[in-house]
């Protein structure tokens, strides 16, 4: 499996919401909720292009749910929608190369979702991911908390 050329796209400097800043931002007694906040401040300073995959948000709403209830699960539904972001509904290629990453990582507690997201970011050339998660660094992707500094 070759590695795209990411960084050299009109996406480049796009950003892939995962569901650890879905949560984070959802709920504010999450330890990440705070940086979350000053990072999506950042993002949308920069005016940077926001996308998701729906697996991200199928993940978010059952966690959100099942954590902290119906309404701030709705909640999340309608600010998903209502957001300036673009939901990208994966397509057997991108599921293809998401099984191959979690062949090539066997060792790491890669989720199917993470794969997934991994393979559509890697497709469409972004290459930051607004995620809490390690796993993105491991295929040479960008964590956005990294990336960018809150003011």
């Amino acid at each position: 499996m070759a590695m795209p050329k990411i960084g050299r796209s009109l996406r480049a400097h796009a950003v892939l919401f995962d569901t650890g800043a879905y949560v984070a931002l959802a709920d504010a007694d999450d330890e990440s909720h705070d940086i979350a906040q000053a990072y999506l401040q950042t993002i949308t300073d920069q005016r940077l292009p926001f996308f998701t995959t729906s697996p991200v948000i199928y993940e978010s709403h059952r966690l959100l749910l099942h954590g902290l209830g119906i309404k701030p699960a709705r909640r999340f539904l309608a600010t998903v929608i209502s957001s300036p972001v673009t939901v990208i509904r994966p397509h057997d290629a991108h599921e293809q190369t998401a099984r191959s990453l979690l062949d090539r990582y066997r060792d790491v507690k890669l989720t199917l979702t993470d794969a997934v997201s991994m393979a559509v970011m890697m497709d469409l050339g972004i290459a930051n991911a607004f995620s809490f998660d390690d796993d993105f660094t491991i295929a040479g992707l960008i964590r956005v908390p990294e990336l960018l500094r809150p003011r």
